[in-house]
């Protein structure tokens, strides 16, 4: 994928899932007008989850006539990352290994797939993190920015808020490296 390929109008909304109540959920993608929504969480996330385990995600996005999508075998948390990760200037581990997956192929054609379908509805990746800064949402999100996709992160407490680009990053032709120290 080349970056800044997409027309400017497309947009990709972000949630954070698992501290909403199913009707709260649902209420906030009624009010983006969203009409599928695409659980990124793995199967081990959701079964923690003490409000939004899948089950009840997709039961309550029916009985709303909204499609709900699982994607978290391809694009949930990863364990592990490069041995000699680039993305220096992420601290936590887990976002490091997130930033290194995220130049694999099967990120990259995922993603894809997510952009296209973005072309047809208004798409959400529902993640479970609350907070989108300092997330594995904050990384996707801006993977999408880079790819002239304009993000949208849903908050439960004020009006949606227009992404911006983690302060650590940059990017090197077609990849999106953390690396810069602040």
């Amino acid at each position: 994928m080349t970056f800044n390929s997409f027309p400017e109008n497309r947009k990709i909304f972000t949630i954070g899932c698992d501290e909403l109540a199913p009707e709260e959920f649902v209420a906030l993608l009624k009010k983006s007008e969203i009409s599928i929504p695409v659980d990124i969480r793995t199967e081990a996330e959701q079964a923690k989850s003490k409000t939004l385990p899948q089950e009840t995600l997709r039961s309550q996005c029916e009985q709303s006539d909204i499609v709900h999508h699982w994607a978290g075998r391809q694009l949930g948390e990863v364990q592990q990352g490069a041995e000699a990760s680039r993305q220096k200037a992420l601290d936590d581990q887990v976002l490091r290994n997130y930033a290194d997956f995220m130049e694999s192929e099967q990120f990259k054609r995922s993603m894809a797939q997510l952009i296209n379908i973005s072309s047809k509805d208004k798409l959400a990746l529902c993640s479970s993190q609350k907070n989108y800064s300092d997330s594995t949402r904050q990384l996707i999100a801006d993977y999408l920015l880079l790819a002239g996709i304009n993000v949208e992160n849903i908050v439960v407490i004020e009006d949606n808020i227009p992404h911006s680009l983690f302060p650590q990053s940059r990017r090197e032709s077609f990849e999106l490296i953390y690396d810069l120290f602040i």
